[in-house]
C-alpha cells in the first residue's frame, strides 16, 4: 500500500488531479462554446424572421398600394361619367340610346372592380362604394330619360336635366370623400414601410 508521503503516490495524485482539471476546463469551454453557439443561432433566426417579416410586409404594401392608385383612377372615372359635364356633352353629341347603355355598361364593369378592391383590401370602404354604384345607376336612368326628352319640351328638358345636376353632384360628394379615404390609407402605408415591425390594418 502506497504512503501518502510516497513520491510515486505523490506523482500519480499531481497527475489525476491534473487531469482532472484539464478535464473540467474542458467543459466549460465546450458548454461556454454552446452557449455562444445557440445565441449565435437564435440571433440568426431572428434576422432571418426579421428579412422574411420586412419582405413580406414590403410586398404586402406594394400590392395594396396598387389597389389604392386602382380605386383611385376608378373613383376619378366615376365621377366624370357622372357629371354635370358629361351630361352635357351626351344631350350635345345626341348621343343614341345604344352607345349610351353600351358606355354604362363599361362604367358598371369599372364600379364592379373597385367595389372587389374594397371589399376585399377596404371593407371600411364598402359601404361608400355600394353608394356611389347606386347613385351611379339613379344618374344614368335620368341620363336615358333626359336623351329622350326632345328638346323642344324646354320645361320637361330643365327638369329632368335638374334631377341629373343634383345626382351628379351628390356623386361627386361621395366619390370625393372615397377619394380622401384612399389618400389616408397611401399615408397609413407609407408609415407602415418606415415601420417594418408595424403590423398592417386587416
Amino acid at each position: 500500500m502506497l504512503e501518502l508521503t510516497n513520491p510515486a503516490f505523490a506523482a500519480l495524485a499531481g497527475s489525476v488531479t491534473g487531469a482532472f482539471f484539464t478535464l473540467f476546463a474542458a467543459v466549460l469551454v465546450t458548454k461556454g462554446q454552446e452557449r455562444v453557439a445557440r445565441i449565435n443561432a437564435d440571433k440568426d433566426l431572428r434576422i432571418h424572421a426579421d428579412k422574411m417579416t420586412n419582405s413580406r410586409l414590403t410586398e404586402d404594401v406594394t400590392t395594396r398600394r396598387g389597389k389604392l392608385f386602382e380605386l383611385h383612377q376608378i373613383l376619378s372615372r366615376v365621377e366624370f361619367e357622372n357629371s354635370q359635364t358629361m351630361s352635357y356633352m351626351s344631350a350635345d353629341e345626341n348621343l343614341e340610346i345604344p352607345m349610351f347603355r353600351q358606355r354604362y355598361r363599361e362604367l358598371c364593369s369599372l364600379m364592379a372592380s373597385a367595389l372587389s378592391i374594397v371589399d376585399i383590401y377596404y371593407p371600411e370602404m364598402s359601404r361608400s362604394m355600394q353608394l356611389v354604384y347606386g347613385k351611379a345607376s339613379i344618374f344614368w336612368g335620368q341620363q336615358e330619360h333626359l336623351l329622350r326628352t326632345p328638346s323642344q319640351d324646354r320645361k320637361a328638358w330643365q327638369e329632368r336635366h335638374a334631377a341629373v345636376v343634383e345626382t351628379a353632384h351628390k356623386i361627386r360628394d361621395l366619390t370625393s370623400a372615397m377619394q380622401e379615404n384612399v389618400q389616408a390609407e397611401a399615408r397609413d402605408l407609407a408609415r407602415s414601410l418606415a415601420l417594418p415591425n408595424r403590423r398592417l390594418p386587416s
